[in-house]
């Protein structure tokens, strides 16, 4: 038996508005439903306790110092690891096999309480449908998977991502590198098939290329490596003043007292200094699917949870 949390009052974020997304779908011939090409999905590795609580209030930290230079307020998010990023609903679900046995059978028992059903509603819910069909296929496919290992780069530290033109890309503006674990391979392959039915990526594609190549697409440029992102869209000196080697009194105004596990105080001319560094390694064992649309950063506060599942059996091994 699959075990997934989605309860729609279990929110990362509020969900988002329906009046931006662009016109932009695929219609399915027979019944004129469609799915979006623009509403995407995102599979979330989240860090244990009590490591997601010190990360996440390294992030209110980080929020907070940036807040107190900038007239730009940084979104909020719940802290974790990228494992399959800015999937379109659309590339993972059709609407004859995902969408229309589910909707069928609703509209079937609505049926015997009101024979009319409206058009409008049944559109609006094609989406919603699909990515509570997808959670499903995912859940049954990682149940008893283990843990997924994320370690990280300890000599690589803590910096902003530039792309070629040196501009700062806003979703990893703060990042420390990971590992490629080999259950973090194993974990992308298994969602790539769950995901992507329609497409075998256990075998060579049609051009040659391996499964291991295809994973390639999923670490975006211009880090192009799984990474942790602290916080989104801050400048890059919000980092340079939680170096070790820096003395600017801006660190200072984060609370001592408050520190996270991924965030250190050391003494500098006999004061403490907040000192951001990697994340502690830690192994996941629950996977959020989050639809995470708009792809940007004014976007974010909009990303929305459409529910979890477990790795592993509570009280058991994470191994």
């Amino acid at each position: 038996m699959c075990i997934i949390n989605s309860d729609e009052s279990n929110t990362l974020l509020p969900a988002p508005t329906t009046t931006s997304a662009p016109k932009n779908q695929i219609h399915h011939p027979s019944s004129m439903k469609v799915l979006s090409t623009y509403k995407k999905i995102s599979l979330w590795l989240l860090p244990p306790e009590p490591i997601l609580s010190s990360l996440t209030r390294t992030q209110q930290q980080l929020i907070s110092l940036h807040d107190s230079v900038s007239n730009n307020k940084l979104p909020t998010f719940i802290p974790h690891v990228t494992l399959v990023g800015g999937v379109p609903i659309s590339k993972c679900c059709t609407v004859e096999d995902d969408v229309m046995p589910l909707l069928t059978s609703c509209n079937d028992r609505n049926g015997r309480e009101n024979n009319s059903v409206n058009r409008q509603e049944e559109e609006e819910d094609v989406d919603e449908v699909a990515a509570k069909n997808v959670l499903m296929r995912l859940a049954c496919a990682f149940r008893n998977f283990g843990g997924v290992d994320c370690n990280f780069v300890k000599e690589r530290g803590v910096f902003a991502a530039r792309n070629d033109d040196g501009e700062v890309q806003w979703n990893q503006s703060c990042i420390s590198i990971m590992e490629r674990t080999g259950s973090l391979t194993k974990a992308m392959e298994l969602a790539e098939q769950a995901l992507f039915t329609k497409q075998s990526t256990t075998t060579q594609n049609e051009s040659g290329e391996s499964s291991t190549h295809n994973l390639e697409r999923h670490f975006k440029p211009p880090a192009c490596e799984p990474h942790y992102s602290f916080v989104y869209g801050n400048d890059a000196d919000l980092i340079a003043l939680l170096q070790p080697s820096s003395t600017s009194i801006g660190s200072q105004q984060l609370s001592s007292g408050n520190r996270s596990s991924s965030a250190n105080d050391v003494s500098s001319g006999g004061e403490k200094r907040f000192v951001l560094e990697c994340p502690p390694d830690f192994t996941s064992t629950e996977i959020a699917v989050v639809w995470t649309y708009p792809s940007s950063l004014e976007g974010v506060e909009q990303w929305r949870e459409i529910g979890r599942f477990r790795l592993v059996e509570r009280g058991t091994s994470k191994y």
